[in-house]
């Protein structure tokens, strides 16, 4: 004697349903993640050892910021910005 078998849609239902909660969570998840984690701030404060127009602030620059800057990017010098 065998057991009856659920109809297909039923079934898919359920799969389908499962699959939209896992996505949902994953959502909220990721929201969390991106509304709790605060950002990398410097703590130490940072000495001038070369001006603006000097090669070596720009290595230095990109060593703090990580990205290197490359040709074609720019930054601009502010008196108290």
């Amino acid at each position: 004697m065998s057991l009856p078998r659920r109809p297909i849609l039923i079934r898919s239902k359920k799969f389908l349903l499962l699959l939209a909660g896992a996505a949902i969570m994953l959502v909220a998840g990721l929201i969390a993640m991106n509304l709790l984690l605060s950002e990398q701030k410097v703590e130490q404060d940072i000495s001038h050892l070369y001006g603006i127009s000097d090669p070596q602030f720009e290595r230095s620059l990109g060593m703090l910021l990580g990205p290197s800057i490359v040709e074609g990017n720019r930054f601009t010098s502010l008196q108290n910005g």
